[in-house]
């Protein structure tokens, strides 16, 4: 391992190599990040969760507000799904394989999080599978057991107070989480559905003889 010392002097070299010939240093780097994309972003992963770490609950509220404001900006979206959808199969090996590692570092905290995980509330996945009676909470079907059942959580609440709701089914989720958790939203779109069925039965029904006097 390199002595403080080393690591100035090596510095130091690679700052008058720099001085010397930007532009040549620049295509270096470039070629070196390239040919290691992996171990790059590796050490930035491992280098941002120590930073995140070290944070206070004020600096994590203000970096997920900016997230959030990013996520919002035109663009910015489309482009991480444009992305995601042209490299499908390598982003879901890279979420395999990330899974396989932690299971691998940590096999029993691996399954606690999947199973026996205790929220704030003290229930755990198995108390509110028999609570619901195994259904879910908005549609009242069956749940199905594994990656199809998920745990609803309240995102508005961030202060570590309890946020957990209950158990839905994978279309329920889905559906309150492109609704962005607004219920008037929801409301709104039952309304529409009621309304625009009643339409559709009514411009099917033949109208009613007039009676002859």
């Amino acid at each position: 391992m390199e002595t403080e010392e080393q690591k100035a002097h090596r510095r130091a070299l690679a700052k008058i190599r720099y001085d010397a010939d930007p532009e040549k240093q620049l295509r270096r780097q470039r070629a070196w990040r390239a040919k290691n994309a992996e171990k790059v972003r590796e050490k930035n992963r491992i280098r941002a969760s120590a930073a995140y770490a070290q944070m206070t609950p004020e600096e994590k509220e203000t970096r997920r507000a900016y997230v959030n404001e990013y996520r919002k900006r035109p663009g910015v979206m489309e482009a991480k799904r444009a992305s995601y959808h042209k490299n499908k199969e390598k982003h879901k090996e890279k979420i395999r394989e990330y899974n396989r590692k932690r299971y691998q570092e940590q096999p029993e905290r691996f399954r606690e999080v999947n199973h026996g995980m205790v929220f704030a509330t003290g229930q755990t996945i198995a108390s509110m599978y028999a609570e619901q009676d195994g259904k879910c909470a908005i549609c009242q079907r069956p749940l199905p057991k594994g990656k199809n059942t998920h745990v609803d959580h309240d995102h508005s609440i961030t202060d570590g107070s309890p946020n957990v709701r209950a158990l839905l089914c994978h279309s329920d989720n889905l559906m309150i989480g492109r609704a962005h958790e607004d219920a008037a939203r929801l409301r709104a779109g039952a309304d529409y559905l009621e309304k625009m069925h009643q339409k559709l039965r009514a411009a099917q029904d033949p109208p009613e003889p007039e009676k002859v006097v």
